[in-house]
């Protein structure tokens, strides 16, 4: 009886004081997702700052990009850090240490960031779309106070999402359909979007480069070099859609699975959480590099840096 009674004080008090699994994939999986919050925070602040630190020939697209940035931002800051938990104490033991009113809130907010995040890249899409298929309606519709109703509907869009989450939840049946919706409402129909946006976009630029063609009055080596745009415009549409694609679908079908009770490998699940995580640092990183005019920003605040830190030493060259 004594042996019985002590059992179970040890077993409630491992319960109470939650042990770290000491396993290599807890460890590894941990130290991946630190690392990956302190390198997404860095890149999206950097591009908030050169967004903001300008002046832009477009400033609103701009703050479509600072909204998406602002996103992933709360996606390292909320939604990473509890996740780490979750892997160094377990599911378990982490529900008796944060309580399971606060793991449900962390999940409706979990939802809610990468909602956020992914209505953001159809807002940027969107707003391209405009810009460079209807560049005159552009100009005259998408005003800043267009813009700012775009950016608030992004959000309560996400929040409407997430926080359905907690009355559709309470059972088997509605876990199922609640996971359909998230499926439909955060996946399917951003992705639409971004598609069609970006296909209209490509349909423009074939078209544009089929008149170049046509022109005899225009050089072959003229040609050739518009058509080779027109081919690397074609290649940062497939980067953008491919991106978001591969790192948020894999996520979205093993969260259906879960819910419609099918088995998936637990360091898979894990990778593809990872994979969505991931998505904010790339987020940033894909646009500085296929957007040529927050390219040329981020380049010329790391150049003004450059030249502030070589002024900086002159004094000390000289002594």
């Amino acid at each position: 009886m004594n042996e019985t009674n002590s059992g179970n004080v040890d077993s409630n008090a491992s319960f109470r004081y939650p042990v770290p699994i000491q396993t290599a994939e807890a460890i590894i999986s941990a130290t991946f997702i630190c690392v990956l919050i302190i390198f997404t925070l860095l890149a999206n602040i950097f591009v908030c700052f050169a967004t903001l630190r300008f002046d832009c020939i477009r400033p609103l697209t701009n703050y479509f990009i600072v909204n998406l940035c602002i996103a992933d931002i709360l996606i390292a800051v909320i939604s990473m850090p509890v996740y780490v938990l979750v892997q160094v104490y377990g599911n378990n033991a982490i529900q008796i240490l944060l309580g399971g009113k606060f793991l449900s809130f962390w999940g409706c907010m979990d939802i809610f960031c990468g909602t956020a995040s992914i209505l953001s890249l159809s807002c940027i899409s969107v707003d391209r779309y405009l810009a460079i298929t209807r560049p005159l309606k552009y100009v005259r519709c998408m005003t800043w106070r267009r813009g700012f109703v775009m950016i608030i509907a992004v959000w309560c869009y996400a929040g409407t999402v997430a926080f359905l989450r907690q009355p559709m939840t309470y059972n088997q049946n509605q876990r199922k359909v609640y996971a359909l919706f998230v499926f439909a409402a955060s996946f399917l129909l951003p992705l639409i979007v971004i598609v069609v946006s970006y296909s209209k976009i490509f349909c423009v630029a074939q078209k544009h480069a089929r008149d170049i063609v046509r022109r005899s009055s225009i050089s072959q080596e003229e040609k050739f070099k518009r058509v080779s745009r027109d081919l690397k415009a074609a290649k940062t549409i497939s980067v953008v859609i491919g991106t978001f694609v591969c790192f948020w679908a894999p996520f979205i079908v093993v969260s259906v699975c879960y819910s419609f009770n099918v088995w998936v490998d637990f360091i898979f699940a894990n990778i593809v959480k990872w994979l969505a995580y991931i998505n904010a640092l790339l987020n940033p990183l894909v646009y500085s590099c296929v957007d040529k005019q927050l390219r040329s920003l981020v380049i010329k605040i790391v150049v003004c840096k450059g030249r502030r830190d070589e002024e900086a030493q002159m004094p000390l060259r000289a002594v």
